[in-house]
């Protein structure tokens, strides 16, 4: 009879060890979605701001380009009626 009590007793604090286990793989992976979801949001955050901060370089070069352009016209007038 002792014997099967003490198997009983293996078997409840194997359970327990198991339930332990369980609660703290849980809390892991609660931990590490919180971080994921975290990461996320910096990353979205961040693509947020280099896409406005790409759109104001790209105005910014056609608006230098375009004063390029206009200088490059004004050159050749001056050039053209000196001929």
């Amino acid at each position: 009879m002792s014997s099967a009590a003490e198997q009983t007793e293996i078997l409840r604090k194997e359970n327990e060890n198991i339930k332990k286990e369980n609660e703290d793989l849980k809390t892991s992976i609660a931990e590490k979605e919180e971080r994921a979801k975290q990461v996320i949001k910096t990353a979205r955050t961040k693509i947020a701001q280099m896409t406005e901060t790409n759109k104001a370089l790209e105005l910014e070069l056609a608006q230098f380009r375009g004063q390029t352009d206009h200088t490059r016209g004004n050159a050749i007038t001056f050039s053209q009626t000196d001929t």
